[in-house]
């Protein structure tokens, strides 16, 4: 069994005020050896959801909506979940999905008797750019190293601040809080080692600056899209078990829908409805949407009159055919007289918070700590390779080309350049470099390349093989995106800076760079970076140059 120690940070109290966002960790020297490749800093918060906000009501003929539904009943349940908002483009630019590592803005590790072991700064521009390279969509969407999952299709994810019961009566439950893992090896490479000897190194601070100020409490979405907008345009809210994990390939006029259900036909006068039965018919049960205690705005034709219902699901049933009965909490209309149907249009799930209502509790910083007992020899020293950064800023213009130069580390094996949005301080994690066309490197008065290397060219990719490949390191995708949590289940659009993104193609997050000749001396670094004809460059960046230690 494994043994575990762990250790409360110093500070006693933390919150998302920006004021109280440091933690320092000590480990004590003579606990033996430490397995720090599988231990990690746990952050146990308390989503504190606020108001959800009302919707609007929807008129089936007109396709436009009309009124007000009241926000969700007493006793529902949401679906939700703590977001980093790092990105200051565009509210729906918060639904990004980060690493918990880009939780961390600056980290550092000392250690008492062999010094600094590693100083990282902007941990979060670092990570986040990496681990579009280092993860693909399929590993994104159950990696518990991420702030939460995608929704692909129209499922929900399993989120740790609700269990969520897709079958029977027994209610799903909001968790009081939920614990961020952030793994100690995603954040230093030092913490990769399996035998870190407290016993050689002695007293070992971990020092880290969080973004807390950056969290706050969103609700999951589901758009359950009935036959309203079925039309011949590509439009595939609320697919089902079509075209691929998300379904954003099927049919956009003969796919059912999750918010499809049967009519309802009266056998007898004056006759309640409590209960539908989807139209879909589910090959696997575990793509149905539905879960108890689930909030549904239905909007629906009684014998061809309007109307709607703020709902919640009190039971699932999962029948023989594949089709699935829930039953509400209460009436959903009353049929007049025998024969009269009530047809669906529309489900919704709210889906939003009111300003100013919603906010994260941090509870306590922790390390977990994993105690190596294999009695392997302790290495007289560790190897590993720490970042070195130095942020910059310069002068942008349209058609301004940037020429800047820098002393590259000795023992460096790598560089990554990584730009922010603009020269502002509070310009976002995400390295998109939307206007950067070409670029040139040039170490020690030697071209890198005999052109300049255009983005998105075969050169620029081979570049970025080679950084990974020189730390033998697989990239796992090219795409050089980073997705929202609705990744897959829309076709929604985020607009900013000029431009127009589908959700489902992702938004851009990239780096540039290139393997350094490892060489025990400095050397000097020129770049030269061109924009797109008629725009200009952020104006800032940050080099990070990974070099080799040995302590």
């Amino acid at each position: 069994m494994d043994e575990v120690l762990r250790i409360d940070a110093n500070q006693g109290s933390f919150d998302t005020s920006g004021s109280k966002s440091i933690a320092d960790i000590d480990i004590p020297s003579g606990m033996g050896s430490l397995d720090l490749s599988q231990s990690y800093i746990s952050v146990r918060v308390i989503a504190n959801q606020g108001t959800v906000q009302a919707l609007p009501d929807y008129n089936a003929e007109t396709l436009a909506t009309g009124g007000t539904l009241a926000t969700v009943n007493d006793g529902s349940v949401v679906d939700k979940y703590v977001s980093l908002n790092l990105d200051t483009e565009a509210d729906g630019f918060k639904d990004l999905i980060y690493p918990t590592a880009s939780l961390i803005r600056n980290a550092s590790m000392f250690s008492q008797n062999r010094g600094k072991l590693e100083d990282i700064r902007r941990v979060d521009m670092l990570k986040n750019t990496l681990n579009a390279y280092r993860t693909n969509i399929e590993e994104g969407q159950h990696d518990l190293g991420n702030m939460s999952g995608y929704n692909r299709g129209v499922q929900f994810n399993t989120q740790e601040y609700a269990r969520l019961v897709n079958s029977g009566t027994d209610p799903s439950r909001e968790q009081p809080h939920k614990d961020i893992i952030i793994p100690l090896s995603s954040v230093m490479n030092c913490c990769k080692t399996d035998n870190y000897s407290t016993d050689a190194y002695g007293r070992t601070r971990l020092h880290f600056e969080f973004n807390f100020d950056k969290m706050e409490t969103r609700i999951g979405s589901q758009d359950l899209l009935g036959s309203d907008l079925k039309t011949t345009d590509k439009n595939t809210f609320g697919v089902v078990e079509a075209g691929g994990a998300g379904g954003n390939d099927a049919d956009p006029v003969n796919d059912s829908r999750a918010g499809q259900f049967a009519d309802t036909t009266a056998v007898g006068n004056a006759e309640n409805v409590s209960t539908l039965t989807t139209s879909h018919a589910y090959v696997n049960k575990s793509n149905s949407p539905f879960y108890v205690g689930m909030p549904l705005a239905l909007n629906f034709k009684n014998d061809g009159t309007a109307g709607a219902s703020n709902n919640t699901v009190s039971a699932i049933v999962h029948n023989a055919n594949g089709t699935i009965t829930l039953t509400f909490s209460s009436v959903i209309a009353q049929l007049a007289t025998t024969g009269k149907k009530l047809t669906f249009s529309r489900a919704r799930v709210p889906s939003t918070i009111e300003a100013g209502t919603s906010s994260v509790s941090i509870e306590r910083v922790q390390l977990v700590a994993y105690v190596n007992n294999s009695g392997a020899r302790v290495p007289p020293a560790l190897q590993y390779t720490t970042y070195i950064s130095n942020e910059d800023t310069y002068a942008s213009g349209n058609d301004q080309v940037a020429n800047r130069v820098y002393q590259i580390p000795e023992a460096c094996k790598n560089f990554y350049i990584m730009f922010f949005k603009s020269a502002t301080v509070q310009s976002g994690v995400r390295s998109e470099m939307i206007n950067l066309n070409k670029y040139r490197f040039t170490i020690d008065n030697k071209e890198i390349t005999p052109t300049a290397v255009s983005m998105e060219s075969p050169k620029h990719y081979d570049l970025i093989s080679q950084l990974f490949m020189n730390n033998g390191e697989p990239i796992h995708s090219f795409r050089e995106k980073q997705y929202v949590r609705d990744t897959g289940s829309n076709k929604a659009v985020l607009t900013g800076n000029g431009r127009t993104l589908s959700k489902d193609a992702g938004v851009p997050s990239r780096l540039i760079g290139c393997p350094v000749p490892f060489v025990n001396r400095p050397q000097n670094l020129q770049i030269e970076l061109e924009p797109s004809s008629g725009t200009a460059l952020s104006g800032r960046h940050i080099i990070y140059f990974e070099c080799s230690r040995a302590k």
